[in-house]
């Protein structure tokens, strides 16, 4: 609360600062700056903050955002049955020094058709307080521009999935994890009955040549029942015997030649 009273008391203290600069009245402004009268807490933060963060700032009136891009692991996301590609994104943070607000936004994806966003919204105060809670210290209240500028730099470089004090990086996992389920489960590959004979082991039994012409007749020449067959038997078998689903391939244009002949 004395954070707010004192950023309000600054806000006012700025609005007053900008008539003098409006006014160009140098003397004045020099009067005033040896005074400490004259401030504007966004500058002061973003010239601290630039100096001491890796990363792209940009200062606009009273708001400073940061902005950067992420990479996490699928190891860091305890997923199974996924491929070997990262997740990533993009981050930004919007720091609004007139509403004394702090807003998180993150985007998620992945090239497993993963698209999603995460936000939050809230009080700086709040954010502060969390790295003395995280190493178990007592909160200190910024007493000025400076102190409050230390503070968000030490959060920035904070700013780490693989450590996490803010548990921002926890909902992205929890949000990869629900949606990249969801995404697997839609996807998973269920196995289709068909009317056709059973084949009772002919798939491996027999050569490339005669199981084409088993499944010409079998399938009545229609050469889309044909391709559902093989598809199934490649798809379940493209990883787990990749020589059998490679026979199956060869199968499928074994068909192909021997009805566009026929």
């Amino acid at each position: 609360m004395q954070l707010l009273k004192i950023f309000q008391v600054n806000m006012k203290l700025l609005k007053f600062s900008q008539f003098i600069n409006e006014n160009d009245d140098s003397d004045l402004i020099n009067q005033m700056s040896d005074y400490g009268l004259v401030s504007n807490t966004a500058q002061d933060v973003y010239d601290i903050l630039t100096d001491e963060v890796d990363g792209y700032f940009e200062l606009e009136e009273n708001t400073i955002t940061f902005n950067t891009e992420w990479i996490m692991s699928p190891d860091a996301v305890d997923l199974d049955n996924i491929d070997k590609s990262d997740f990533g994104g993009a981050l930004e943070v919007m720091l609004d020094f007139d509403k004394m607000k702090m807003d998180v936004w993150i985007s998620i994806q992945h090239e497993q058709d993963l698209d999603e966003e995460y936000y939050h919204t809230g009080p700086i105060s709040d954010y502060l307080k969390v790295l003395p809670n995280y190493y178990g210290k007592d909160p200190i209240e910024p007493k000025n521009t400076k102190e409050l500028a230390d503070q968000l730099v030490e959060m920035f470089l904070k700013w780490d999935w693989d450590d996490d004090p803010f548990q921002i990086w926890e909902n992205v996992r929890r949000i990869i994890k629900s949606q990249f389920e969801s995404l697997t489960e839609k996807k998973k590959l269920k196995w289709h009955d068909s009317d056709a004979p059973d084949a009772n082991g002919k798939f491996k039994e027999l050569g490339v040549q005669k199981l084409a012409d088993w499944l010409i007749r079998t399938r009545g020449k229609d050469m889309q029942k044909i391709t559902g067959s093989l598809n199934q038997q490649i798809a379940f078998n493209k990883k787990k015997n990749p020589s059998y689903a490679k026979k199956m391939e060869s199968t499928r244009e074994a068909v192909k030649r021997k009805l566009k002949n026929k």
